[in-house]
């Protein structure tokens, strides 16, 4: 019998002992994905994943966005039934990035969120990623995720 996910959860641990759970959305992502490639549904999921602890914790900075990146990259290989090196290469070397710059580009994007000035056209992230896509269905998903996520 196949395993299925049924919830995914953020834990937070604190220095008391106490614990607290909290669900996260049912699939990370929830748009609408015909015609998109895995590798943009994934990457677009660790996006989101990572965005969402940035919102829960506002202060949150670039270390904790590294560390975020890492637990997201393990939810989403769950989430999808591949191994964590898989989502990692699509985020990482298919987009021509280290794991470094993918996170360092995602907090900026994050620190970019909301801004009045925001054009997704110039965010790295975004360039480095669409720079390696000739799939136009691809490129609108991505659009539309980081646009729903990060304007």
């Amino acid at each position: 019998m196949e395993k299925e996910i049924t919830g995914v959860y953020k834990m937070v641990v604190y220095s008391d002992g106490s614990v607290n759970l909290k669900r996260l959305e049912e699939r990370l992502n929830d748009y609408e994905s015909e015609g998109v490639s895995e590798r943009i549904k994934q990457i677009a999921d660790v996006t989101k994943f990572v965005e969402q602890m940035c919102s829960t914790y506002p202060d949150s900075n670039f270390l904790d966005v590294e560390k975020y990146t890492t637990a997201a990259i393990k939810t989403v290989a769950q989430a999808y039934s591949v191994t964590v090196q898989t989502v990692q290469d699509k985020c990482t070397r298919q987009a021509g990035l280290t794991k470094s710059e993918f996170a360092l580009y995602l907090f900026e994007l994050i620190k970019h969120k909301g801004k009045e000035n925001f054009s997704l056209d110039t965010e790295p992230l975004y360039k480095a990623i669409v720079s390696r896509t000739n799939n136009k269905t691809d490129v609108q998903y991505l659009r539309k995720v980081l646009i729903n996520n990060f304007a």
